[in-house]
């Protein structure tokens, strides 16, 4: 897919998109035609992997935020090869906001149980590590 090798000219802001839950049978070609109709397209890559297969997602980036708003409105949830795949703004990973999204996690992992404990002494330690972990 095309891409311009004048970093200055690529808006890594909002006019970059993400798409997601391709289908491994989309080729450069195809995302590249899909979002041409949108406008201008500045840079575009689809992610392989070492035998150059789809990894399912992928990035395009406009010349400017009108087509990029456009693109997502009308291709977000849209099905393409039985596949609805996800089209959004991309932001980098140290850009996003992660302090207000605490994981809570709800399962425990046990290793090294002996072959004589029973369902009720792992419901127990259960129990107390759940009541351990609240009380933190």
């Amino acid at each position: 897919m095309f891409s311009n090798l004048y970093p200055s000219l690529l808006q890594k802001g909002a006019d970059n998109i993400f798409i997601k839950n391709l289908d491994k049978g989309i080729d450069q070609k195809v995302l590249h035609d899909t979002f041409l109709v949108f406008g201008n397209i500045l840079s575009g890559n689809l992610a392989l992997d070492t035998p150059n297969q789809s990894q399912g997602y992928g990035f395009v980036n406009f010349e400017n935020e009108e087509p990029t708003q456009e693109a997502i409105e009308n291709l977000n949830d849209m099905l393409v090869n039985d596949k609805k795949i996800y089209v959004g703004s991309f932001s980098r990973k140290q850009g996003r906001d992660t302090s207000g999204s605490k994981t809570n996690f709800n399962n425990i992992f046990v290793k090294n149980l002996t072959k004589s404990m029973t369902r009720e002494d792992l419901n127990m330690i259960s129990v107390y590590l759940v009541q351990s972990l609240a009380l933190q």
